[in-house]
């Protein structure tokens, strides 16, 4: 049994040392790497002795489940074996949940923590965001689509439920795919292609909270200069984040006007670039709806791009408003949600 697409500060050790009590071997990463040992060998050696084994280690992307198959391939070649593998997956990630469980780790423990990481709290917070939550949250969609995978939002609800979380484990381990079945989903490419196809329609945005506003991070449609592996990355990214809070930064403020006409918008920082598109990325912001006369919220992007571009029409008058380089911390942050349309 394994755990897929959740990160650091999710449970998954928590989760194996509840299987642990309840008779399961256990493999862990930490703990060889702790000790100098070759965590395959141990893995290995415990399929070896026992029938039911638990893999104690991050699998953050395809990428680490196929090496886990790969892994447990070649045991099971050479020994004979028939395996089962049952994949746990969230239902969801809790970003900051589970950052604040690798904050309060104490400097024994020998998962990331923020006292023997290089760079303390900044360089682990790097590691948990560059190294295992985005590439988690790209890969929750194609886990949750694979064959026998059980899904739970149990990692986010306490110890408590564990042990009702190992009862259906231990039920649903008996009926788990063969390890040839979950190979050949994993590198079904045409799976992957349908999956794609279906994103390629929908939109992303951040909603902001208390308000009718939102930042569009993906738009409707294909737009021409981005590419379709871009988007469907993009994508993949954002579905593992649906409903979950997103913090940014408005950087200014501005009013455009024209005869008649009004627009005012926010530009927006702070945003992932792996949440957004390259060509989108420049042009972030949140039309202030309140503001419009004689425009539509549409406006606003053509209107910053050519004024970025140096290229807006004459007769269009703009006044900014933006915080002091010398005073970032005037810089208003807000809360927004990911959301997905169509």
């Amino acid at each position: 049994m394994a755990v897929a697409a959740l990160p650091p500060g999710g449970g998954k050790s928590s989760l194996f040392a509840a299987l642990s009590a309840a008779g399961w071997a256990v493999a862990s990463s930490d703990e060889q790497r702790a000790r100098g040992g070759s965590f395959d060998e141990a893995l290995v050696r415990a399929m070896f002795a026992h029938e039911r084994v638990g893999y104690d280690k991050n699998v953050p992307n395809s990428e680490g489940l196929i090496k886990l198959c790969k892994v447990v391939g070649r045991a099971a070649a050479r020994h004979g074996w028939r395996v089962r593998l049952l994949l746990v997956v969230p239902g969801h990630l809790e970003r900051e949940l589970a950052w604040t469980r690798v904050a309060a780790r104490l400097a024994d423990d020998l998962a990331l923590n923020v006292h023997t990481c290089e760079g303390g709290a900044n360089g682990a917070r790097r590691i948990f965001e560059r190294v295992f939550f985005t590439a988690c949250a790209s890969f929750l969609p194609t886990a949750h689509a694979l064959p026998g995978a059980l899904v739970t939002d149990a990692f986010w609800q306490g110890l408590n439920v564990l042990p009702e979380l190992v009862t259906r484990i231990e039920r649903e381990i008996l009926e788990a795919p063969e390890l040839p079945e979950l190979s050949r989903a994993l590198s079904d490419a045409s799976a992957q292609r349908s999956m794609s196809a279906v994103r390629e329609h929908c939109w992303y945005s951040a909603e902001l909270k208390g308000t009718n506003l939102h930042v569009t991070l993906v738009p409707p449609g294909g737009g021409q200069s981005e590419t379709r592996e871009e988007r469907t990355r993009v994508v993949r990214s954002l579905a593992g984040l649906e409903g979950q809070p997103l913090r940014l930064s408005l950087d200014g403020y501005f009013v455009a006007r024209h005869e008649h006409r009004r627009i005012a918008f926010w530009t927006v920082a702070g945003v992932p670039p792996e949440l957004t598109l390259s060509a989108q990325r420049p042009y972030l912001h949140v039309t202030d709806t309140a503001a419009l006369v004689g425009c539509a919220p549409r406006d606003a992007l053509p209107i910053l791009a050519k004024l970025r571009k140096g290229t807006l029409e004459p007769g269009w008058v703009i006044e900014s408003f933006s915080p002091s380089a010398d005073e970032p911390m005037q810089r208003p942050g807000v809360v927004a949600t990911v959301q997905r349309h169509g």
